[in-house]
């Protein structure tokens, strides 16, 4: 934020409020003295993405030990199509990695992040068919940029050799997306 305002950190107020029971505390972030900006935040062991933008965004990070990949899981989240894709999937690659569970996990981010878009709820995942995006190579730490078929467009993120996946996801094709990485006690 201090980045985008010029604001010293001090003076940056970040507030939630969720629209779905009315209270503050949770709920998307805003800036109460910038309203012309969003923000969006994920943290899951001790890994936090965040996002600062003039458009909506939403973004999620979540290490690859915390995805299940049970079929109650796997059912909750995936659609039909990806379902089929998930079950077509070889168990491991020829690294070991569980191919099931980073597919579950990048299509998790990937919907969590467009849930933090406001494009979507928790409990209508499996009604959101990205089925049709790629299933990015987990090889290296990457971005993606990815341009789906449907309302939304993003960027797949995979960190420290797919132990950590994250997804930024905005409407349409916005242009001007800067990304920076930024590991503790360093400045991007």
């Amino acid at each position: 934020m201090g980045k985008v305002t010029g604001l010293p950190p001090a003076r940056v107020s970040i507030e939630q409020f969720c629209v779905d029971c009315n209270r503050p505390g949770h709920g998307k972030p805003f800036f109460p003295s910038h309203p012309e900006l969003s923000v969006s935040w994920s943290h899951q062991n001790g890994i936090v993405m965040a996002a600062v933008s003039t458009f909506d965004i939403g973004v999620d990070v979540e290490t690859l030990g915390s995805i299940p990949v049970d079929s109650d899981f796997s059912e909750n989240v995936l659609c039909d199509a990806e379902l089929e894709i998930f079950n077509k999937l070889p168990a491991t690659s020829s690294d070991g990695a569980s191919l099931k569970q980073l597919y579950v996990a990048r299509q998790w981010v990937r919907k969590e992040a467009i849930v933090k878009l406001g494009g979507c709820s928790l409990d209508r995942l499996s009604k959101l068919d990205l089925g049709e995006l790629d299933f990015p190579d987990f090889s290296l730490d990457t971005f993606q940029r990815i341009n789906s078929g449907c309302d939304y467009a993003m960027i797949d993120i995979s960190i420290v050799n797919r132990v950590c996946l994250g997804a930024l996801v905005w409407r349409g094709e916005t242009q001007g997306i800067l990304l920076s990485a930024t590991k503790e006690g360093r400045k991007p």
